[in-house]
């Protein structure tokens, strides 16, 4: 699997366009996400760029490990969240409802 697929593969599991992710990098449009997904080398500055907007190691984008990990801020997320028990109710809730009511939720945390 080239460097390229893996970004893809990421890009596609997180339910991200090609445009998405090159604004989440940065970039205006999908032109340079597209040049990396059909890349088998990357710049460093990339890499990061990438992992950063993806959330997995550079190890996993670079090939040197061959399931993706998610970043150690991810991980301390991860664990706030679960050690939170009305957080977790919530989040139950959350998941139940339909994608507008979702999108409105969304929208006012955005505006905080």
């Amino acid at each position: 699997m080239t460097i390229g697929d893996r970004v893809r593969n990421k890009r596609l599991e997180l339910n991200l366009t090609q445009e998405e992710l090159a604004l989440k990098m940065g970039y205006k449009g999908r032109s340079t996400v597209n040049k990396m997904e059909n890349a088998t080398e990357l710049t460093l500055k990339n890499v990061k760029k990438l992992c950063k907007a993806l959330d997995c190691s550079e190890a996993y984008i670079m090939g040197w490990e061959e399931e993706p990990k998610f970043s150690k801020e991810r991980a301390i997320l991860e664990v706030k969240i679960t050690e939170d028990a009305e957080l977790m109710k919530r989040l139950a809730k959350y998941v139940e409802l339909p994608q507008e009511k979702k999108d409105l939720i969304l929208a006012m945390i955005d505006n905080l």
